[in-house]
């Protein structure tokens, strides 16, 4: 019988590396957006590549509209409150039981078992019903002056007269599904404004290929759309 050497210390070395530097841990939040009605009960999901050691390290955060994030539960606090971590070895699962309309956000999950923090990618939790009688939406794209063919297009759906945060699907053709960047300002009525902006790439945009927006307000499926195609001339072209 043969022994490769080479063989032997190739896979002494991955073993060593495999236990000096570990296996990086990720955090999956498979649900983007989550609709609850007022009074309701919330779950949110929060997977791991790894097993989560009962979950003592585990935190969850909720960032309001135009608020910083702010630390709403540590798995490790097993105290009766509205909020309620349920775990498994590699999952964990955040209640919040009696939802209200003021805990409408994006929620993290994040572990700190190491000198850092390793954040979830997000769940956006709607509460009710965030559609208004001044609700309205406004699709801009730019023009061929405003950018050089080697830059991407920015593009922005702005959502005006809401309550709560709302759903945003964009559909590019040929181009995978856009996540995008949420703005938030408050009117003085306390409605807000959400400005939703993405890029891509400027031959997409110029193909003339018609680019979709679309927003839903709650669990019902109440929605607008708004389509917007390629124009040399306006600075937008949206249309119903």
């Amino acid at each position: 019988m043969s022994i490769s050497l080479g063989g032997m210390f190739s896979s002494w070395v991955v073993f060593a590396c495999c236990h000096l530097l570990g296996i990086q841990l990720h955090l999956h939040q498979p649900q983007r957006f989550l609709f609850v009605e007022v009074g309701g009960t919330a779950e949110i999901h929060c997977s791991s590549s790894k097993d989560l050691d009962g979950a003592a390290k585990l935190h969850w955060y909720l960032r309001k509209a135009g608020e910083a994030p702010t630390h709403i539960k540590s798995c490790k606090d097993q105290n009766e409150s509205r909020f309620a971590c349920k775990h498994q070895s590699c999952s964990t699962t955040l209640e919040i039981r009696g939802i209200q309309r003021n805990d409408c956000g994006i929620c993290y999950c994040a572990d700190a078992r190491s000198s850092s923090l390793i954040f979830g990618i997000r769940t956006t939790v709607i509460v009710g019903d965030s559609f208004t009688n001044s609700s309205s939406m406004l699709l801009l794209g730019p023009v061929a002056e405003e950018n050089g063919v080697t830059e991407p297009a920015h593009l922005a759906c702005v959502i005006q007269g809401v309550s709560h945060l709302v759903q945003v699907f964009w559909c590019i053709p040929r181009e995978e599904p856009a996540q995008g960047m949420l703005d938030s300002l408050e009117a003085s009525d306390g409605s807000l404004t959400l400005i939703h902006g993405i890029s891509i790439p400027w031959t997409s945009w110029a193909s003339g290929a018609a680019i979709t927006c679309q927003i839903t307000f709650n669990s019902s499926g109440s929605s607008i759309t708004r389509h917007i195609t390629y124009s040399a001339h306006e600075w937008f072209c949206a249309s119903p």
